[in-house]
C-alpha cells in the first residue's frame, strides 16, 4: 500500500528503435532527451472495482487509473559514422525482431 506521493521503485528495461543518423534520412538524435512512462494498474472489470473498492475503503483508496512517472532525463551521444550495411540483416525480413 502506498500513501498519497510515495514513490515505488520499478526495475523495468525499456527500449525503442531508432534510426542510425550515418544511414540516409536520419536525423540526429544527439543531446539531452526525456521519457515519461505511463503504466496502466487495472485490467479487470468496472463491477470488480467497484466490490473491492468496497471491501478496501478502510484502508484508503483502491486506484485503478494509469500511473504517469516524473520525466525522465537521458543524453544521446553521437557516435562513429558507421557504413550502410542495411541494418537489421535477418534471414527472413519479414519476420518480427525480437
Amino acid at each position: 500500500m502506498l500513501r498519497p506521493g510515495e514513490p515505488y521503485f520499478l526495475n523495468e528495461g525499456v527500449s525503442f528503435r531508432y534510426c542510425i543518423p550515418a544511414r540516409a534520412h536520419c536525423p540526429s538524435l544527439s543531446g539531452e532527451h526525456y521519457l515519461r512512462a505511463v503504466y496502466g494498474t487495472w485490467k479487470e472489470s468496472d463491477e470488480v472495482l467497484r466490490r473491492l473498492r468496497k471491501r478496501w475503503a478502510p484502508f484508503g483508496y483502491l486506484w485503478a487509473g494509469a500511473v504517469t512517472s516524473e520525466p525522465m532525463a537521458f543524453t544521446v551521444t553521437e557516435q562513429a559514422a558507421l557504413a550502410d550495411c542495411n541494418y537489421p540483416t535477418r534471414p527472413n525480413p519479414s519476420a518480427p525482431l525480437r
